[in-house]
């Protein structure tokens, strides 16, 4: 009845990725069936605790031969009772623990045997059992234990010792699945190489590893393996920087078919590494249409649709991944969903408004480079701007093109200036965001009379900005803030130079922690300004300031779209003259 030690070779003979769970318990299973133990000797009239084991443990063999293993594992723990002793009963027990899913206690009872007769087999055997748990790092020791009885020139030592190579790969530690097959060092087998070129790739020795797998890719014995060694190949050429030939290696193997019977999802991460979104794209719509799109790779999708410009496409892509995260059993980060609604948002924005009402010498920024210029004194100034994004052009993976018109008037002056209707500003034009991951904006705009007072001018403008923060957070009741404003306008027919800088640092709460959209956000801000018309036309300034923001116009798929916020703000004068000082507020309304 004890475990042949042929039945441990013929499945460590197997690669650790085909081995399933309950291969080694059926192959454990039929071999004790084939050899029941010595029957005992039964003169007695009276059935002994030996006997009556020997009976429950022949009863256990036959309930596993009929599949009956809820019966099996009763008589094999009454065996184990009546013999304690009996190493091969208690190995009974193990492999009806094993079929009934008692891993746990199978281990345990591999451990007590293990601590009494440290056998290779056994180790073997815990290491195959730790795999079904999951402790893979536990597993790799096994291996390496079991490994150690057999030359590594040996059919057993070098399957030994290829299992633990992958054991120590799966469980985080390359270093030890390299040492596993140091005695292959020179060999260019495929079974050798395609794992030595894993754990090469793990420890980021990219020169090595690609080195191996090129060697896998020539000896690789079926086409699947070929493929696997090529992805590798690309993957690897991506690390090392050179990723116009990962490119063309990935564009060769693609249409030499030689990565056939590769998956299309696959294929399309593979095509996003190498910058080949197309192709990337196209594969994701093949896992879609056969139902192999994950809700991970949903979202994935979606980007690679939107760095396209195939807004619409991207986000059904996000929609779909949003709709399968809610019904995962786990579900993604709060904060990562809350970032593919802000992308469905800005993806499916089209025109936009806002609308400002503000009081200081100098205004809060972003300002309005269409307002009527201030006095020198505190004015308080009302406007608003309506814009759209034509189509294809609007909105190319953030690169932006709006077409604009806006209106302000000036409401109050502290020096007695003009107000009301007569001092309307209207202005046209159109803006341009270049570049998808940096925020410089150039505009170009004709500026017109309203009111009388108001003036015809050309205008142009650029604007930069960053920040940090500024947007909600679905993960945390408060967070760090910051952001920088620039901006210049040049007016043309009364030969005006106008720049404003303002950043800010400060800290932003949730008020209402239950819908989590009123945020409060107390900073200190610096703010400086010039303007070539005025006799002192540089000042600078600092002080504190808070916003309060309130955030709505969301859907399940879409981030809040719209904000009302309220800024008020007081400054010290550091140098300059008077206007930057004093105490500044602004109500914007962004839609």
């Amino acid at each position: 009845m004890p475990l042949a030690l042929g039945s441990l070779a013929a499945l460590a003979l197997l690669p650790m990725a085909a081995l399933l769970p309950h291969e080694v318990a059926r192959a454990q299973q039929a071999q004790t069936v084939d050899e029941p133990a010595a029957k005992p000797d039964t003169k007695s009239d009276a059935k002994s605790d030996i006997e009556r084991a020997y009976i429950a443990a022949d009863a256990a063999y036959k309930a596993l031969a009929r599949r009956n293993n809820a019966a099996a594992l009763a008589e094999a723990r009454e065996a184990v009772r009546l013999a304690p002793r009996n190493r091969d009963y208690r190995l009974l027990l193990i492999n009806a623990l094993e079929v009934t899913r008692n891993l746990r206690e199978a281990e345990t009872n591999l451990s007590a045997l293990l601590a009494q007769s440290p056998e290779p087999d056994l180790f073997a055997q815990r290491a195959y059992l730790r795999l079904r748990r999951g402790n893979k790092a536990g597993a790799a020791l096994d291996f390496a234990a079991a490994a150690r009885a057999f030359d590594a020139s040996s059919e057993k030592g070098r399957a030994l010792r290829l299992v633990q190579s992958d054991a120590a790969l799966a469980s985080g530690s390359p270093q030890q699945a390299l040492n596993a097959l140091a005695p292959y060092a020179n060999e260019r087998r495929y079974d050798i190489v395609s794992r030595r070129g894993f754990a090469l790739l793990a420890l980021k020795r990219y020169k090595e590893a690609l080195n191996a797998f090129t060697l896998g890719v020539a000896h690789a014995g079926t086409a699947a393996e070929r493929a696997t060694m090529i992805r590798a190949q690309v993957g690897v050429l991506v690390d090392l920087g050179r990723k116009q030939e990962a490119k063309t290696r990935f564009a060769q193997a693609l249409r030499a078919g030689r990565l056939k019977g590769t998956g299309n999802l696959d294929i399309a991460y593979l095509a996003a590494r190498v910058g080949d979104d197309a192709t990337a794209l196209d594969f994701f719509r093949q896992a879609r249409r056969r139902g192999e799109l994950t809700g991970a790779a949903a979202f994935d999708a979606g980007y690679v649709a939107k760095r396209l410009a195939q807004n619409a496409e991207a986000i059904a892509f996000f929609k779909m991944g949003i709709d399968a995260d809610e019904a995962a059993p786990v579900r993604r980060d709060s904060q990562y969903i809350f970032g593919v609604r802000r992308e469905v948002a800005e993806l499916e924005r089209v025109w936009g408004a806002t609308v400002s009402l503000s009081y200081g010498g100098v205004g809060v920024s972003p300002a309005g480079p269409g307002a009527t210029p201030p006095s020198g004194g505190s004015v308080g100034q009302v406007g608003g701007e309506v814009f759209w994004r034509p189509p294809v052009i609007g909105n190319r993976n953030g690169a932006l093109v709006e077409l604009f018109g806006r209106a302000f008037e000036t409401l109050y002056d502290e020096t007695g200036g003009a107000t009301g209707a007569e001092t309307i500003q209207g202005t046209i034009g159109a803006r341009w965001k270049p570049l998808s991951d940096f925020n410089f904006v150039i505009e170009g705009g004709r500026m017109f009379k309203v009111g009388s007072l108001a003036r015809n001018d050309w205008l142009l403008r650029t604007a930069f900005s960053d920040g940090g923060g500024t947007d909600l957070r679905a993960d945390k009741p408060y967070w760090f803030t910051w952001q920088v404003y620039a901006e210049y306008d040049r007016f043309f027919e009364t030969a005006q130079n106008v720049a404003l800088f303002e950043g800010r640092v400060g800290e932003s709460f949730l008020l209402d922690k239950a819908g989590g959209r009123l945020v409060l956000t107390p900073h200190l801000a610096v703010i400086a300004r010039y303007d070539s018309t005025l006799a002192t036309p540089r000042t600078f300034g600092a002080g504190p300031g808070v916003v309060l923001r309130y955030w709505f116009h969301e859907d399940k798929y879409a981030a809040p779209r719209s904000y009302i916020e309220a800024v008020v703000q007081y400054r010290a004068r550091i140098w300059g003259d008077d206007r930057i000082k004093g105490l500044f507020a602004g109500i914007n309304l962004v839609y």
